[in-house]
């Protein structure tokens, strides 16, 4: 894998089970159809916040689900903010909800996800019924501080590979392999 890639992965597997969702991808309501098409492809996942300038922190606007936008044309020119679920439609818990209390709501609602919000209406979490989900499938799952899944990530002895490290430091990996092929390495 490129450092690129690996770094991918690493996030992916952070954000997989995170009990509150600290930093959702967010987007804008003048995004269009198009382009979160591409965005879902590169994420995997088809729901988002839409803020106001499309970034965590600022004023919830509503939600975009597939639900939303399936079947839909004019893709190029249909905007997110058309189509999306508006926040006044949505169920949504305060700021310093208690994970249990979040995740109660989603059950009783019977919702895929639960925005968190300040009493200004700023997004500060998400809690999405996927998680609640895969928590109860592996409640054994080995997770860090922030409920995050742990996740390493291995590495050549070459030079190159301690840009590598730093990278996949950065994104948040909890251990580090060194992969010396069998002991037998120039590089060591």
């Amino acid at each position: 894998l490129t450092v690129d890639a690996q770094v991918r992965e690493v996030m992916q597997v952070k954000k997989f089970k995170n009990g509150f969702i600290m930093d959702p991808i967010c987007v804008k309501p003048t995004m269009s159809l198009l382009e979160l098409d591409e965005l879902r492809q590169k994420c995997g996942f088809m729901g988002f916040p839409v803020t106001e300038d499309g970034k965590m922190g600022s004023k919830l606007l509503g939600l975009v689900t597939q639900r939303d936008t399936d079947f839909l044309d004019n893709r190029a020119s249909t905007q997110v903010g058309a189509v999306m679920e508006k926040v006044g439609d949505l169920v949504l818990a305060e700021e310093g909800v208690e994970l249990a209390a979040a995740n109660q709501i989603i059950r009783d609602k019977k919702l895929g996800k639960l925005p968190v919000v300040t009493k200004g209406g700023r997004l500060v979490a998400l809690v999405a019924r996927t998680d609640l989900n895969k928590q109860a499938d592996f409640p054994l799952a080995t997770k860090d501080k922030n409920g995050s899944l742990r996740v390493a990530a291995a590495i050549g002895t070459r030079p190159a590979d301690r840009d590598r490290v730093r990278a996949l430091v950065a994104a948040g990996v909890d251990a580090i392999i060194v992969d010396s092929s069998q002991g037998d390495s120039t590089f060591q």
